[in-house]
């Protein structure tokens, strides 16, 4: 359940940032995720991974109901029992 809701906050986030590619894919790990996104625009190179907010290409699998990835590692330590990985 909680899962489910992760990853449907985590795609409403990445399909909210405007985007020139084809086709994006998705890693869905137990500890990280991470996003590749085919470029259609001449001279760069045609598949690379994506950064995250924090200047980061993988973030950590996890989920509150109050932030998601990075934001939700660093509650962990203050609410153990609310912080859900994969």
């Amino acid at each position: 359940m909680f899962f489910k809701l992760g990853l449907i906050s985590f795609l409403m986030l990445l399909n909210s940032i405007p985007s020139q590619s084809a086709v994006s894919s998705i890693d869905l790990g137990s500890e990280w995720i991470k996003v590749a996104v085919v470029n259609l625009k001449p001279g760069q190179s045609p598949i690379s991974i994506a950064i995250n907010e924090m200047s980061k290409r993988k973030s950590p699998a996890l989920v509150t109901f109050h932030a998601i990835g990075e934001e939700a590692a660093g509650l962990v330590a203050r609410y153990p029992n609310k912080v859900y990985s994969c």
